[in-house]
This record gives C-alpha cells, structure tokens and sequence, in this order.
C-alpha cells in the first residue's frame, strides 16, 4: 500500500523539482557567502518589563545596510542605516551618528541591541569576530548559537531558493534581561 501511495504522490509531483535537504555545513557556507539580502517581519523586544512590537525591514548590500522598524517602540518610522564608515538614526527628520549601531540604540532606547552580531545571526550563522557554540537538533539543522552572552534559538527555517534561512529567531541575554524574537520573517534574496 505505501508503495503505491509513494509512486501516486512521485507521479503527482513529477512537475515540481524535490529538492534534498543538503549537509548543514553546506547551508551554513551558502548562508555566509549571501551578502544582499533583504528581509522583513516583526520584532519584538522585551527589556525592563516593557515590551514593543515594531515591523521590521531588513536591507543588506555588503556591509551597507539599512534597518526600518515602524509601528511601536514609541519612535514612530526609525532608520537604522550603515556601512564600514559609521551609523546613522534618523526620526521625525532629525539624525544622529556614531560609530557602531549598538552605541546609537543603546543612547537612543536605553539598552543595547547586538545589530553587529545580528547581521550574522539572522542567516543563521555565528559572528567571526568572537568564539560561538552551536547546537543542532536531531534532523541536523542548527537549533542554537550562544555567542557573547546571548542564546540565538532557530524555531523554523524555510526555503528560499537553495538557501534555507529563519523564519523565527529568539535571542536572550539573560544578565541584561534583554529578549529579542524577530518573527514571521520574509526573505528577499
């Protein structure tokens, strides 16, 4: 019977490519070289029992890069933009500048958001700049990274083209308090 139900289903899927799920170390290199991307969702942070919920878009072009959140965080639409030379934030048409993204929302919202790291961990990959553990879940997919104090969990990954990428990410920093779950993430590649 199942022989039958596996040849009804290859023949019903004769017209769509099945793609096999490749070695995770393959995944993980493919996701290092991608250096434009663009994705798109929510974030939510919690810190200091309160908790905002923005919409987030995502754009990378090598190391420039541009971070919109909009909807809460009591900022209104907020640019996040840079590359190697500097950041800039930009809100209600006024700008500041510094010289990582970490200085400029840690004066900006009062706590620090690891954006350096997190341009790594949303492609589900470790930093190169420090030391990282990774876990993987029995299927062999990543299911953590801890790196510099932070616990990065991978809930659901997809495909987008021969790439699979997250589609819900959680990140704590259990000294700061600081939860981090980006959610329903879209990509662009």
């Amino acid at each position: 019977m199942s022989a039958v139900l596996l040849s009804v289903w290859t023949g019903c899927s004769s017209t769509r490519e099945i793609v096999q799920s490749p070695s995770w170390s393959d995944v993980q290199i493919r996701a290092q070289q991608l250096n434009s991307w663009q994705l798109s969702g929510r974030v939510n942070v919690t810190y200091d029992n309160e908790s905002h919920t923005p919409r987030i878009r995502w754009s990378q072009m090598g190391e420039d890069f541009n971070i919109r959140l909009w909807g809460t965080f009591n900022i209104g639409n907020t640019l996040l933009a840079g590359n190697s030379e500097g950041v800039t934030i930009t809100q209600d048409g006024q700008t500041k500048a510094a010289e990582t993204p970490e200085k400029l929302l840690l004066e900006f919202l009062g706590y620090e958001v690891p954006v350096s790291f997190m341009h790594y961990w949303v492609r589900g990959i470790p930093s190169p700049t420090s030391q990282a553990q990774l876990r993987y879940s029995e299927d062999g997919r990543l299911a953590q990274i801890i790196q510099n104090e932070w616990i990065i969990d991978y809930i659901d990954f997809r495909q987008y083209q021969n790439l699979f990428l997250p589609r819900r990410i959680e990140a704590n920093h259990e000294r700061r308090k600081i939860k981090i779950r980006l959610i329903g993430l879209r990509w662009e590649i």
